[in-house]
Protein backbone atom coordinates (compact mmCIF):
# COMPACT_ATOMS: atom_id res chain seq x y z
CA UNK A 1 0.00 0.00 0.00
CA UNK A 2 3.11 2.15 0.20
CA UNK A 3 2.13 3.55 -3.52
CA UNK A 4 -1.01 4.58 -2.27
CA UNK A 5 0.01 6.29 0.62
CA UNK A 6 2.56 8.09 -1.38
CA UNK A 7 0.05 8.68 -4.36
CA UNK A 8 -1.96 10.82 -1.61
CA UNK A 9 0.86 12.32 0.15
CA UNK A 10 3.18 13.18 -2.83
CA UNK A 11 1.21 12.83 -5.84
CA UNK A 12 -2.34 14.62 -4.26
CA UNK A 13 -0.20 17.70 -3.56
CA UNK A 14 1.14 18.29 -7.27
CA UNK A 15 -2.24 17.42 -8.64
CA UNK A 16 -2.70 20.87 -7.37
CA UNK A 17 -0.37 22.11 -8.35
CA UNK A 18 -0.80 20.85 -11.86
CA UNK A 19 -4.44 21.66 -11.54
CA UNK A 20 -3.89 25.36 -11.98
CA UNK A 21 -5.40 25.86 -15.49
CA UNK A 22 -8.43 23.57 -13.87
CA UNK A 23 -8.47 25.86 -11.40
CA UNK A 24 -8.40 28.88 -13.66
CA UNK A 25 -11.28 27.90 -16.18
CA UNK A 26 -14.19 29.61 -14.84
CA UNK A 27 -12.38 32.99 -14.36
CA UNK A 28 -10.54 32.16 -18.20
CA UNK A 29 -14.63 31.55 -18.89
CA UNK A 30 -15.80 34.68 -17.54
CA UNK A 31 -12.89 37.12 -18.37
CA UNK A 32 -11.73 35.95 -21.72
CA UNK A 33 -13.86 35.62 -25.07
CA UNK A 34 -14.08 32.80 -27.36
CA UNK A 35 -11.62 34.29 -29.48
CA UNK A 36 -9.05 34.86 -26.83
CA UNK A 37 -9.43 31.48 -24.84
CA UNK A 38 -8.64 30.01 -28.74
CA UNK A 39 -5.61 32.20 -28.91
CA UNK A 40 -4.85 30.69 -25.07
CA UNK A 41 -5.40 26.89 -26.57
CA UNK A 42 -2.66 27.62 -29.25
CA UNK A 43 -0.34 29.43 -26.54
CA UNK A 44 -0.18 26.70 -24.59
CA UNK A 45 0.37 24.26 -27.39
CA UNK A 46 3.10 26.13 -28.44
CA UNK A 47 4.48 26.41 -24.88
CA UNK A 48 4.03 22.42 -24.66
CA UNK A 49 6.54 22.32 -27.67
CA UNK A 50 9.21 24.51 -26.55
CA UNK A 51 9.14 22.84 -23.58
CA UNK A 52 9.24 19.24 -24.31
CA UNK A 53 11.59 20.19 -26.81
CA UNK A 54 14.56 21.94 -25.11
CA UNK A 55 13.89 20.68 -21.97
CA UNK A 56 15.48 17.50 -23.28
CA UNK A 57 13.37 14.95 -21.19
CA UNK A 58 15.69 15.46 -18.46
CA UNK A 59 13.33 14.96 -15.62
CA UNK A 60 13.00 11.05 -16.64
CA UNK A 61 16.87 10.81 -16.65
CA UNK A 62 17.70 12.52 -13.48
CA UNK A 63 15.13 9.80 -11.77
CA UNK A 64 16.05 6.97 -13.74
CA UNK A 65 19.70 7.53 -12.54
CA UNK A 66 19.28 9.36 -9.16
CA UNK A 67 20.06 6.31 -7.37
CA UNK A 68 23.06 5.19 -9.13
CA UNK A 69 24.80 8.32 -7.11
CA UNK A 70 24.16 7.12 -3.36
CA UNK A 71 27.32 5.75 -2.84
CA UNK A 72 28.66 9.72 -2.86
CA UNK A 73 27.28 12.58 -1.38
CA UNK A 74 28.70 14.57 -3.14
CA UNK A 75 28.25 13.58 -6.31
CA UNK A 76 24.47 13.33 -5.62
CA UNK A 77 24.69 17.20 -5.02
CA UNK A 78 26.64 18.06 -8.02
CA UNK A 79 24.00 15.71 -10.04
CA UNK A 80 20.98 17.89 -9.14
CA UNK A 81 22.86 21.26 -9.25
CA UNK A 82 23.89 19.99 -12.74
CA UNK A 83 20.79 18.89 -14.03
CA UNK A 84 19.33 22.65 -12.91
CA UNK A 85 21.55 24.14 -14.53
CA UNK A 86 21.33 22.44 -18.25
CA UNK A 87 17.70 22.82 -18.06
CA UNK A 88 17.58 26.39 -17.16
CA UNK A 89 20.22 27.35 -20.66
CA UNK A 90 18.28 24.56 -22.28
CA UNK A 91 15.31 26.23 -22.02
CA UNK A 92 16.49 29.54 -21.77
CA UNK A 93 17.88 29.37 -25.36
CA UNK A 94 14.39 27.75 -26.90
CA UNK A 95 12.57 31.03 -25.60
CA UNK A 96 15.70 33.28 -27.23
CA UNK A 97 14.22 31.71 -30.48
CA UNK A 98 10.36 31.41 -29.86
CA UNK A 99 10.86 35.17 -29.24
CA UNK A 100 13.39 36.15 -32.06
CA UNK A 101 10.99 34.70 -34.22
CA UNK A 102 7.73 36.32 -32.77
CA UNK A 103 6.44 37.91 -36.32
CA UNK A 104 6.56 34.97 -37.93
CA UNK A 105 4.68 32.94 -34.62
CA UNK A 106 1.85 35.80 -34.65
CA UNK A 107 1.40 35.18 -38.68
CA UNK A 108 1.43 31.46 -39.21
CA UNK A 109 -0.31 30.20 -35.45
CA UNK A 110 -2.54 33.13 -34.52
CA UNK A 111 -3.65 34.00 -37.76
CA UNK A 112 -1.64 37.12 -37.87
CA UNK A 113 -3.44 38.78 -35.13
CA UNK A 114 -1.72 40.73 -32.85
CA UNK A 115 -0.68 39.90 -29.28
CA UNK A 116 1.62 41.97 -26.89
CA UNK A 117 5.02 40.82 -26.90
CA UNK A 118 4.65 40.94 -23.20
CA UNK A 119 2.45 37.94 -23.50
CA UNK A 120 5.42 36.25 -25.29
CA UNK A 121 7.88 37.11 -22.70
CA UNK A 122 5.97 36.00 -19.34
CA UNK A 123 5.45 32.68 -21.40
CA UNK A 124 8.74 32.27 -21.74
CA UNK A 125 10.11 33.24 -18.11
CA UNK A 126 7.37 31.19 -16.68
CA UNK A 127 8.83 28.29 -18.86
CA UNK A 128 12.40 28.41 -17.70
CA UNK A 129 10.94 28.92 -14.25
CA UNK A 130 8.75 25.87 -13.94
CA UNK A 131 11.02 23.53 -16.09
CA UNK A 132 13.41 24.25 -12.59
CA UNK A 133 10.47 23.42 -10.53
CA UNK A 134 9.78 20.35 -11.99
CA UNK A 135 13.47 18.62 -10.98
CA UNK A 136 13.67 20.64 -7.32
CA UNK A 137 10.12 18.74 -6.63
CA UNK A 138 11.27 15.17 -7.97
CA UNK A 139 14.32 15.91 -5.89
CA UNK A 140 12.30 16.88 -2.62
CA UNK A 141 10.68 13.48 -3.28
CA UNK A 142 13.44 11.48 -3.37
CA UNK A 143 14.53 12.74 -0.41
CA UNK A 144 11.41 12.25 0.95
CA UNK A 145 10.94 15.80 2.13
CA UNK A 146 7.34 15.89 2.63
CA UNK A 147 6.91 19.29 4.50
CA UNK A 148 8.73 21.30 1.80
CA UNK A 149 7.63 19.63 -1.24
CA UNK A 150 3.57 20.40 -0.11
CA UNK A 151 4.89 24.60 0.89
CA UNK A 152 6.79 24.46 -2.45
CA UNK A 153 4.00 23.01 -4.43
CA UNK A 154 0.75 24.51 -2.87
CA UNK A 155 2.17 27.89 -2.59
CA UNK A 156 2.86 27.98 -6.34
CA UNK A 157 -0.47 27.09 -6.85
CA UNK A 158 -1.99 29.46 -4.32
CA UNK A 159 -0.29 32.41 -5.33
CA UNK A 160 -0.92 31.49 -9.11
CA UNK A 161 -3.96 31.11 -8.38
CA UNK A 162 -4.20 34.67 -6.46
CA UNK A 163 -2.17 36.47 -8.92
CA UNK A 164 -4.69 35.22 -12.08
CA UNK A 165 -7.49 36.92 -10.40
CA UNK A 166 -6.20 39.84 -9.47
CA UNK A 167 -4.38 40.55 -13.30
CA UNK A 168 -7.46 39.54 -14.89
CA UNK A 169 -10.35 40.50 -12.56
CA UNK A 170 -9.38 43.88 -11.77
CA UNK A 171 -6.55 45.06 -14.09
CA UNK A 172 -8.04 43.10 -17.32
CA UNK A 173 -4.41 42.22 -18.23
CA UNK A 174 -6.39 39.14 -20.19
CA UNK A 175 -3.34 36.45 -21.60
CA UNK A 176 -0.34 38.50 -20.20
CA UNK A 177 -1.97 38.45 -16.51
CA UNK A 178 -2.72 34.71 -17.11
CA UNK A 179 1.40 33.54 -17.91
CA UNK A 180 2.58 36.72 -15.39
CA UNK A 181 0.74 34.71 -12.71
CA UNK A 182 1.91 31.74 -13.76
CA UNK A 183 5.47 32.93 -13.61
CA UNK A 184 5.41 34.82 -10.03
CA UNK A 185 3.92 31.74 -8.23
CA UNK A 186 6.45 28.94 -9.78
CA UNK A 187 9.19 31.67 -8.98
CA UNK A 188 8.55 32.19 -5.20
CA UNK A 189 8.34 28.11 -4.87
CA UNK A 190 11.29 27.76 -6.32
CA UNK A 191 13.41 30.32 -4.60
CA UNK A 192 11.86 28.38 -1.36
CA UNK A 193 12.81 25.00 -2.29
CA UNK A 194 16.05 25.83 -3.25
CA UNK A 195 16.27 27.78 0.54
CA UNK A 196 14.88 24.45 2.05
CA UNK A 197 17.50 21.99 0.07
CA UNK A 198 20.46 24.37 0.26
CA UNK A 199 21.99 21.72 1.99
CA UNK A 200 21.96 18.76 -0.66
CA UNK A 201 23.30 21.41 -3.22
CA UNK A 202 26.69 22.19 -4.21
CA UNK A 203 27.71 24.65 -6.97
CA UNK A 204 29.42 22.69 -9.45
CA UNK A 205 28.53 21.32 -12.98
CA UNK A 206 29.82 17.67 -13.86
CA UNK A 207 28.75 16.83 -16.96
CA UNK A 208 30.04 13.14 -16.15
CA UNK A 209 27.36 12.97 -13.97
CA UNK A 210 24.59 13.46 -15.92
CA UNK A 211 25.97 12.03 -19.20
CA UNK A 212 24.26 8.41 -19.33
CA UNK A 213 20.89 10.68 -17.99
CA UNK A 214 21.18 12.80 -20.63
CA UNK A 215 21.74 9.86 -23.22
CA UNK A 216 18.56 8.30 -21.67
CA UNK A 217 16.94 11.46 -21.88
CA UNK A 218 17.65 12.61 -25.38
CA UNK A 219 16.29 9.10 -26.61
CA UNK A 220 12.69 10.07 -25.28
CA UNK A 221 13.00 13.30 -26.92
CA UNK A 222 11.29 12.08 -30.32
CA UNK A 223 9.00 10.41 -29.16
CA UNK A 224 7.81 12.75 -26.56
CA UNK A 225 8.03 15.29 -29.26
CA UNK A 226 5.49 12.92 -31.58
CA UNK A 227 3.12 12.62 -28.24
CA UNK A 228 2.95 16.52 -28.30
CA UNK A 229 1.98 16.17 -31.64
CA UNK A 230 -0.92 13.87 -30.84
CA UNK A 231 -2.11 15.98 -28.16
CA UNK A 232 -1.64 19.52 -28.98
CA UNK A 233 -0.57 19.82 -32.65
CA UNK A 234 -4.41 19.58 -33.24
CA UNK A 235 -5.15 23.12 -32.26
CA UNK A 236 -2.06 24.46 -34.07
CA UNK A 237 -3.45 22.38 -37.56
CA UNK A 238 -6.97 23.98 -36.67
CA UNK A 239 -5.46 27.15 -36.56
CA UNK A 240 -3.93 26.38 -40.28
CA UNK A 241 -6.82 24.82 -41.64
CA UNK A 242 -9.10 27.92 -41.42
CA UNK A 243 -10.65 26.86 -38.29
CA UNK A 244 -12.04 29.64 -36.27
CA UNK A 245 -10.47 30.29 -32.64
CA UNK A 246 -13.84 30.27 -30.93
CA UNK A 247 -14.00 26.55 -32.18
CA UNK A 248 -10.74 26.00 -31.80
CA UNK A 249 -11.52 27.06 -27.65
CA UNK A 250 -14.30 25.22 -27.82
CA UNK A 251 -12.37 22.17 -28.35
CA UNK A 252 -9.70 23.66 -26.11
CA UNK A 253 -12.56 23.40 -23.21
CA UNK A 254 -13.38 19.31 -24.07
CA UNK A 255 -9.88 18.90 -23.53
CA UNK A 256 -9.72 20.25 -19.97
CA UNK A 257 -11.78 17.07 -18.78
CA UNK A 258 -9.19 14.94 -19.70
CA UNK A 259 -6.65 17.06 -17.60
CA UNK A 260 -8.90 15.68 -14.72
CA UNK A 261 -7.22 11.82 -15.65
CA UNK A 262 -3.29 13.69 -16.63
CA UNK A 263 -3.83 14.87 -12.62
CA UNK A 264 -4.91 11.28 -11.47
CA UNK A 265 -1.90 9.41 -13.31
CA UNK A 266 0.59 12.56 -12.14
CA UNK A 267 -0.38 11.58 -8.43
CA UNK A 268 0.34 7.99 -9.40
CA UNK A 269 3.31 8.55 -11.45
CA UNK A 270 5.54 10.35 -9.47
CA UNK A 271 5.62 7.94 -6.31
CA UNK A 272 4.98 5.14 -9.03
CA UNK A 273 8.40 5.67 -11.30
CA UNK A 274 10.61 5.98 -8.14
CA UNK A 275 9.31 2.85 -6.65
CA UNK A 276 9.06 0.86 -9.95
CA UNK A 277 12.65 1.42 -10.47
CA UNK A 278 13.89 0.19 -7.06
CA UNK A 279 12.30 -2.65 -6.98
CA UNK A 280 13.47 -3.81 -10.59
CA UNK A 281 15.46 -6.72 -9.48
CA UNK A 282 13.51 -7.91 -6.49
CA UNK A 283 11.81 -11.11 -6.56
CA UNK A 284 8.21 -10.87 -7.08
CA UNK A 285 8.59 -7.50 -9.10
CA UNK A 286 6.49 -8.47 -12.38
CA UNK A 287 3.72 -9.93 -10.48
CA UNK A 288 3.96 -6.61 -8.33
CA UNK A 289 4.01 -4.31 -11.50
CA UNK A 290 1.19 -6.83 -13.06
CA UNK A 291 -1.16 -5.54 -10.22
CA UNK A 292 -0.04 -2.28 -9.82
CA UNK A 293 -1.95 -1.72 -13.68
CA UNK A 294 -4.86 -3.84 -12.45
CA UNK A 295 -5.55 -1.13 -9.77
CA UNK A 296 -4.48 1.51 -12.18
CA UNK A 297 -7.30 0.45 -14.98
CA UNK A 298 -9.86 0.24 -11.48
CA UNK A 299 -8.86 3.64 -10.43
CA UNK A 300 -9.12 5.10 -13.80
CA UNK A 301 -11.90 3.96 -15.39
CA UNK A 302 -13.84 4.55 -12.17
CA UNK A 303 -12.71 8.26 -12.05
CA UNK A 304 -13.68 8.30 -16.33
CA UNK A 305 -17.03 7.23 -15.39
CA UNK A 306 -17.46 10.09 -12.50
CA UNK A 307 -16.03 12.66 -15.05
CA UNK A 308 -18.19 11.73 -18.19
CA UNK A 309 -21.88 11.95 -15.79
CA UNK A 310 -20.29 15.23 -14.27
CA UNK A 311 -19.39 17.04 -18.15
CA UNK A 312 -22.94 18.58 -18.72
CA UNK A 313 -23.55 19.76 -15.37
CA UNK A 314 -19.98 21.52 -15.29
CA UNK A 315 -19.93 23.06 -18.63
CA UNK A 316 -24.06 24.43 -18.22
CA UNK A 317 -22.78 25.92 -14.84
CA UNK A 318 -19.28 27.36 -15.52
CA UNK A 319 -19.36 28.25 -19.43
CA UNK A 320 -21.00 30.34 -21.51
CA UNK A 321 -23.75 28.74 -23.91
CA UNK A 322 -21.13 28.64 -27.35
CA UNK A 323 -19.24 26.47 -25.49
CA UNK A 324 -21.33 23.97 -24.89
CA UNK A 325 -21.05 21.92 -28.61
CA UNK A 326 -17.88 21.07 -26.12
CA UNK A 327 -19.85 17.70 -25.13
CA UNK A 328 -19.94 16.37 -28.41
CA UNK A 329 -15.97 15.90 -27.87
CA UNK A 330 -14.85 15.77 -24.29
CA UNK A 331 -15.87 11.93 -23.92
CA UNK A 332 -13.73 10.97 -26.69
CA UNK A 333 -10.69 12.96 -25.62
CA UNK A 334 -10.91 11.90 -22.03
CA UNK A 335 -10.89 8.27 -23.85
CA UNK A 336 -8.27 9.05 -25.84
CA UNK A 337 -6.36 10.40 -22.25
CA UNK A 338 -7.05 7.49 -20.68
CA UNK A 339 -5.02 5.13 -23.43
CA UNK A 340 -1.82 7.37 -23.59
CA UNK A 341 -1.30 7.90 -19.80
CA UNK A 342 -1.77 3.89 -19.92
CA UNK A 343 1.79 4.10 -20.94
CA UNK A 344 3.58 4.90 -17.81
CA UNK A 345 2.80 1.23 -16.89
CA UNK A 346 2.60 -0.60 -20.21
CA UNK A 347 5.82 0.66 -20.73
CA UNK A 348 7.90 -0.65 -18.52
CA UNK A 349 9.68 -2.75 -20.20
CA UNK A 350 11.11 0.13 -21.88
CA UNK A 351 12.63 1.55 -18.90
CA UNK A 352 13.24 -1.52 -17.23
CA UNK A 353 15.52 -2.37 -20.23
CA UNK A 354 16.54 1.52 -20.97
CA UNK A 355 15.67 0.69 -24.95
CA UNK A 356 13.87 4.19 -25.03
CA UNK A 357 14.04 4.51 -28.72
CA UNK A 358 11.25 1.96 -28.88
CA UNK A 359 8.82 4.64 -27.07
CA UNK A 360 9.18 7.18 -30.25
CA UNK A 361 8.83 4.00 -32.42
CA UNK A 362 5.14 3.83 -30.95
CA UNK A 363 4.41 7.01 -30.88
CA UNK A 364 5.79 7.90 -34.69
CA UNK A 365 3.37 5.41 -35.69
CA UNK A 366 0.26 6.47 -33.71
CA UNK A 367 1.16 10.29 -35.11
CA UNK A 368 0.98 9.33 -38.49
CA UNK A 369 -2.16 7.22 -37.92
CA UNK A 370 -3.24 10.95 -36.56
CA UNK A 371 -1.61 13.83 -39.28
CA UNK A 372 -3.01 11.01 -41.60
CA UNK A 373 -6.65 11.50 -39.95
CA UNK A 374 -6.66 14.91 -39.88
CA UNK A 375 -5.49 15.93 -42.98
CA UNK A 376 -7.91 13.85 -45.01
CA UNK A 377 -10.98 14.52 -42.79
CA UNK A 378 -10.72 18.35 -41.53
CA UNK A 379 -12.67 19.35 -44.64
CA UNK A 380 -15.01 17.01 -44.46
CA UNK A 381 -15.78 16.20 -40.69
CA UNK A 382 -13.93 19.65 -39.18
CA UNK A 383 -13.33 19.47 -35.14
CA UNK A 384 -14.71 15.61 -35.61
CA UNK A 385 -11.83 14.23 -37.52
CA UNK A 386 -9.79 15.55 -35.18
CA UNK A 387 -11.05 14.31 -32.22
CA UNK A 388 -10.96 10.70 -34.22
CA UNK A 389 -7.55 10.87 -34.58
CA UNK A 390 -6.76 11.86 -31.93
CA UNK A 391 -8.35 8.72 -30.29
CA UNK A 392 -7.14 6.24 -32.92
CA UNK A 393 -3.50 7.07 -32.28
CA UNK A 394 -3.63 6.95 -28.75
CA UNK A 395 -5.05 3.15 -29.34
CA UNK A 396 -1.74 3.00 -31.07
CA UNK A 397 0.47 4.25 -28.95
CA UNK A 398 -1.23 2.02 -25.82
CA UNK A 399 -1.06 -0.94 -28.32
CA UNK A 400 2.35 -0.65 -29.73
CA UNK A 401 3.99 0.33 -26.52
CA UNK A 402 2.57 -2.50 -24.78
CA UNK A 403 4.02 -4.89 -27.65
CA UNK A 404 7.53 -3.05 -27.46
CA UNK A 405 7.70 -3.56 -23.88
CA UNK A 406 6.69 -6.77 -23.18
CA UNK A 407 9.48 -8.04 -26.13
CA UNK A 408 12.07 -6.60 -23.98
CA UNK A 409 10.75 -7.40 -20.62
CA UNK A 410 7.95 -9.41 -20.13
CA UNK A 411 5.75 -8.55 -17.45
CA UNK A 412 2.03 -11.32 -16.62
CA UNK A 413 -0.12 -8.26 -17.57
CA UNK A 414 -3.53 -10.05 -16.86
CA UNK A 415 -5.53 -10.34 -20.25
CA UNK A 416 -8.60 -9.32 -19.54
CA UNK A 417 -7.16 -5.79 -17.83
CA UNK A 418 -5.23 -5.09 -21.21
CA UNK A 419 -8.94 -5.69 -23.02
CA UNK A 420 -10.69 -3.89 -20.60
CA UNK A 421 -8.25 -1.12 -20.87
CA UNK A 422 -9.05 -0.96 -24.71
CA UNK A 423 -12.99 -1.90 -24.69
CA UNK A 424 -13.43 0.85 -21.60
CA UNK A 425 -11.75 3.66 -23.69
CA UNK A 426 -14.35 2.58 -26.42
CA UNK A 427 -17.44 2.57 -24.41
CA UNK A 428 -16.46 6.07 -23.18
CA UNK A 429 -15.68 7.10 -26.53
CA UNK A 430 -19.12 6.42 -27.94
CA UNK A 431 -21.36 8.10 -24.86
CA UNK A 432 -21.88 11.47 -26.25
CA UNK A 433 -23.54 9.28 -29.45
CA UNK A 434 -26.67 11.55 -31.02
CA UNK A 435 -28.98 8.86 -30.94
CA UNK A 436 -33.47 9.30 -30.81
CA UNK A 437 -34.26 11.49 -27.86
CA UNK A 438 -36.38 8.50 -26.65
CA UNK A 439 -34.43 6.10 -25.89
CA UNK A 440 -31.08 8.64 -24.89
CA UNK A 441 -31.13 8.43 -20.92
CA UNK A 442 -31.37 4.63 -21.51
CA UNK A 443 -28.38 4.48 -23.83
CA UNK A 444 -26.57 6.61 -21.50
CA UNK A 445 -27.65 4.86 -18.51
CA UNK A 446 -27.10 1.27 -20.41
CA UNK A 447 -23.04 2.55 -20.95
CA UNK A 448 -22.86 3.81 -17.53
CA UNK A 449 -23.37 0.01 -16.25
CA UNK A 450 -21.50 -1.49 -18.47
CA UNK A 451 -18.56 0.45 -17.70
CA UNK A 452 -19.06 -0.16 -13.55
CA UNK A 453 -19.82 -4.04 -13.83
CA UNK A 454 -16.28 -4.31 -16.07
CA UNK A 455 -14.41 -1.99 -14.16
CA UNK A 456 -15.19 -3.80 -10.88
CA UNK A 457 -14.55 -7.09 -12.49
CA UNK A 458 -10.58 -5.55 -13.15
CA UNK A 459 -9.78 -6.61 -9.67
CA UNK A 460 -9.53 -10.48 -8.29
CA UNK A 461 -11.88 -11.32 -5.64
CA UNK A 462 -8.74 -11.65 -3.20
CA UNK A 463 -7.96 -8.22 -3.66
CA UNK A 464 -11.21 -6.88 -2.37
CA UNK A 465 -10.92 -9.28 0.62
CA UNK A 466 -7.27 -7.45 0.96
CA UNK A 467 -8.80 -3.98 0.46
CA UNK A 468 -11.78 -4.80 3.23
CA UNK A 469 -8.75 -6.51 5.12
CA UNK A 470 -6.92 -2.71 5.72
CA UNK A 471 -10.34 -0.93 5.42
CA UNK A 472 -10.93 -2.42 9.18
CA UNK A 473 -7.34 -2.10 10.15
CA UNK A 474 -7.06 1.34 9.52
CA UNK A 475 -11.06 2.14 11.18
CA UNK A 476 -9.74 -0.13 14.62
CA UNK A 477 -6.84 2.12 14.62
CA UNK A 478 -9.07 4.98 14.34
Amino acid sequence: MTIFKGAFVYGGINSLQKSITIFLVPLYLAKLSTFEYGQLEISLAIYAFISHLFMFQLEAGFQRFYFDNNSNEQNQKRYLYSHLILAFFSNLFGIFLFNLFYDQVIFHFFQNEKISRLFFIFLGFDLVSRSLNSILLIALRFKDNKFSFGVGALSDTIITCTCAFVFLAYFNLGLVGIFLAQFIGSLISNFYIIFSIRSDLIISFKFSLIKNSLKYSLYLVPGVMIGWSLSHFSRIFMSKAGIGLDEIAVYGLAFKFSVLIILVVNALKLVWQPLSIKIINKPGSRRFYSRIFDYYVFLLMLASILIVIAMKPIITFIAPQEYYSSLMYAPSLLAATILNCSTIILGMGISISKKTIYSSYATTIAALSNILIMFYGINYFGILSVVAGYYISSFLTALFTLLFSQKLYFIPYRVYTQFFLMFGSLLISVYPLNINEKFLLYYKITIVLLLLIFTFLTLKLEEYIKIKSKLFEFLRKE
